[in-house]
């Protein structure tokens, strides 16, 4: 397995320094953070200040602090429904853990409530990786039920869970959807009573946002360049919690 630290992982938006920057690079971290921020309309919750400004001082804050750990939580509107992004950093005896999650609030209690994942999350495979790596990942279905796909390529990548109730194949056919869960290099969503989840445990979507291992190099220290590699990728997984959410009502 690819051993790489991410040069750069954005606090609240999905990465982090793990190497200190040279000034020029320190100087370009506001104006990165402010455009991502604009085009993304990211916000702290905790932050009572509205003016952007007071959000990117709060960004900037936590970056110089990272070393320490961190947990990021912010939250944005798309499409008119709020969207919940969570990741958190901390060093552990193997290093630096990170993960990172997206969560949408669902009006009412859903007809329909499933766990889908990549395979590669509970079957051998996964077993034989951490065998051979620092990494470890405990996974198990919200649901009892496990649901034959209907459809062969979604059957072929995923397992996928249910109560038992509902039409799980007719949520999974809503327009747009399956092709964003195909998109995501690997994918945990899960529909409860409360909400629509994706989880990103090891930020892999993150790291194909920006171009996989070489892509990631390549971006160096160029804060701008990084953010912006990892916009298409948030507003993909807002898109798929905004989908699923309509379609499981």
């Amino acid at each position: 397995m690819i051993q790489i630290i991410l040069v750069l992982i954005f606090v609240g938006g999905g990465l982090f320094y793990a190497t200190k920057m040279n000034r020029t690079r320190a100087a370009t971290m506001g104006p990165a953070i402010r455009a991502f921020l604009e085009r993304t309309g990211y916000r702290y919750p905790d932050v009572v200040d509205p003016s952007l400004d007071a959000h990117v001082a709060r960004c900037e804050a936590g970056w110089a602090n990272m070393s320490k750990g961190f947990q990021s939580r912010m939250v944005r509107s798309f499409q008119g429904a709020p969207i919940h992004h969570v990741q958190e950093g901390k060093v552990t005896d193997r290093g630096w853990s990170t993960s990172c999650a997206w969560m949408a609030p669902l009006p009412q209690r859903p007809r329909v409530r499933l766990h889908i994942a990549d395979k590669s999350l509970s079957g051998i495979g996964k077993a034989v990786k951490e065998a051979f790596s620092n990494r470890s990942q405990s996974w198990s279905p919200l649901y009892p039920v496990k649901v034959e796909l209907a459809d062969p390529e979604l059957a072929q990548r995923f397992v996928c869970f249910s109560d038992g109730g509902g039409d799980v194949q007719g949520l999974l056919r809503a327009p747009g959807l399956r092709e964003r869960l195909l998109s995501c290099v690997e994918v945990d969503l899960v529909i409860t009573d409360a909400d629509v989840r994706f989880s990103d445990p090891f930020q892999k979507n993150l790291l194909q946002a920006m171009g996989g291992a070489s892509g990631a190099i390549a971006a160096g220290g160029d804060v701008g360049r990084t953010l912006d590699a990892q916009i298409p990728m948030h507003d993909r997984i807002a898109e798929m919690l905004v989908i699923a959410g309509r379609a499981a009502m």
